[in-house]
């Protein structure tokens, strides 16, 4: 940072993003502050030491040791370490003024001192427990979300590999896919995403499997078309779906189109079949997306 950037920084006065120090005795509340930045600011702050709560250079001393002591201090006090930027912007004889900058974390929440900090415009307070456990939630979501989940058992043997090659073949031309023709099932789903150290997902497992219903009990569509809006047993056109995610759509889809002209003449009366096949047109494209949804 040069020292004209610098002074246009100070001129924004302490803020969102900016927090002003008058020394390094006031390293503890610095490394707050910066864990507060990292918690709440997608684009981070800067700490200033050396200028007064108003704005006024002071200035300060700046030893041999004084950048990598406040360094180490940093990461030996804040839990997920932070590892900011710090730099001096040289001011007269031996003083400077420690220009330290973080960025926004996608790891956080962070700890110092093991507390948790937000900023709240030129304040840095402590969370609430409410507010770090909403924080640690979000940053660990996807491992208690069940796409993402290892499916416990599942291995390479247990994918459709025709499948996967027939995926490939139309994410390539509609999606414009990267991979080539003939890519290793595992490198795809890696690429997806679908497998980690651990093993396959349950994604891999639902989207590829040959027989998802040996993980998953519940893997299936169950379809019923009703002659009327009373729900009457026995249902003669009940149908339970199975097979991976992309068999279940393309079977439950021609379900709807096999049993329409049932339903719609019931639900329909009188409707002239301009109108009916507009309808269904409408909602075989609802239900479509749902259904891939």
């Amino acid at each position: 940072m040069t020292k004209e950037q610098l002074y246009k920084l100070i001129a924004q006065g302490e803020g969102q993003r900016l927090e002003f120090k008058k020394s390094v005795a006031e390293l503890d509340r610095v490394i707050q502050t910066l864990t507060a930045f990292a918690n709440t600011n997608s684009d981070g702050g800067y700490v200033l030491i050396g200028v007064g709560d108003k704005g006024k250079v002071k200035g300060v001393i700046i030893g041999k040791e004084t950048i990598k002591q406040i360094a180490d201090k940093i990461s030996a006090h804040t839990d997920p370490v932070l590892y900011p930027k710090i730099e001096v912007v040289k001011e007269s004889g031996d003083k400077g003024i420690i220009v330290i900058t973080i960025d926004g974390s996608p790891n956080k929440p962070h700890l110092a001192f093991g507390r948790s900090y937000k900023r709240v415009g030129s304040t840095t307070t402590q969370m609430t427990r409410d507010e770090y456990e909403r924080l640690l939630l979000a940053k660990h979501e996807s491992k208690f979300q069940f796409d993402s989940q290892v499916c416990d058992g599942a291995t390479l043997d247990d994918i459709d590999e025709e499948r996967v090659g027939w995926f490939l073949r139309i994410a390539r031309a509609k999606r414009g896919l990267t991979l080539n023709d003939g890519t290793p099932v595992g490198e795809l789903l890696t690429h997806l995403q679908l497998v980690s150290e651990a093993g396959l997902t349950n994604a891999a497992v639902m989207l590829f499997g040959k027989s998802p219903d040996r993980f998953f009990l519940q893997s299936e569509i169950k379809c019923i078309a009703l002659p009327a809006m009373e729900f009457i047993k026995p249902y003669t056109t009940y149908h339970a779906h199975g097979g991976n995610l992309f068999e279940q759509v393309d079977k439950a889809s021609a379900f709807i189109l096999e049993n329409w002209t049932v339903v719609s003449s019931q639900l329909f009366p009188g409707w002239t079949l301009c109108k009916l096949l507009k309808l269904k047109r409408f909602l075989y494209a609802l239900i479509a997306e749902l259904l891939k949804t």
